[in-house]
């Protein structure tokens, strides 16, 4: 996923002086890798597709680079998600821990809506560069993801299993999405069949090689 974000302490702003007896460094580093940690964690747990993604850390912003359907290469640049916050002297001095889970409350509302938007906008990027659109417009929804597996490519698992896509839908829209039909849940079922036989003959014939 294209998109990065960092915590940093403005030591100035927080009232620290480099000339303190106890100004350790190796605090300062102990804290900020908690309060990153403790945000991105909260952050996951409000939003349930991003807690579906996998997050590896990198020392910055990383990018990517996909093909469209010309073979021409496409940039998935990584932006930054960035957020301001502030925390009284006082409360730093007390220790006042209510304090501290509020911030981290907080900034996890803005890292979560921050990631969401990045993800999605990485994906609108590779789908339209590879033609993975499908226009629903006017269309039943179920009709829709119906066309959308369709066209889509799909993959194995480890076990020779379909596995499937993962389909996002906005809170309201799921709400109100219909049951399937019997003959909708039939189309989907004799698809999965068809699709499940071509990839196992097609891994069938990449052994034989």
């Amino acid at each position: 996923m294209a998109g990065a974000y960092c915590f940093e302490v403005n030591r100035r702003r927080c009232g620290y002086r480099s000339n303190v007896p106890f100004d350790v460094p190796e605090y300062d580093t102990a804290f900020r890798t908690f309060f990153g940690e403790a945000v991105h964690e909260v952050a996951i747990v409000r939003d349930p597709m991003i807690s579906e993604v996998p997050f590896e850390q990198s020392p910055g912003a990383l990018g990517s680079v996909i093909q469209d359907q010309d073979g021409n290469d496409v940039d998935l640049v990584a932006g930054p998600i960035s957020t301001e916050f502030s925390m009284s002297r006082n409360s730093a001095i007390r220790g006042d821990v209510e304090a501290l889970l509020l911030l981290v409350d907080s900034l996890s509302e803005g890292l979560a809506k921050g990631l969401a938007e990045s993800f999605i906008g990485s994906l609108n990027t590779v789908t339209e560069a590879t033609g993975n659109v499908i226009d629903a417009a006017g269309k039943p929804p179920v009709e829709a993801i119906i066309e959308a597996l369709e066209t889509i490519e799909l993959g194995l698992t480890d076990d020779d299993q379909l596995s499937l896509p993962s389909i996002f839908l906005n809170p309201s829209t799921y709400e109100n999405l219909p049951t399937p039909t019997p003959e909708q849940e039939a189309r989907i079922e004799k698809l999965k069949k068809e699709r499940l036989a071509e990839l196992l003959a097609r891994r069938r014939h990449r052994r034989l090689y």
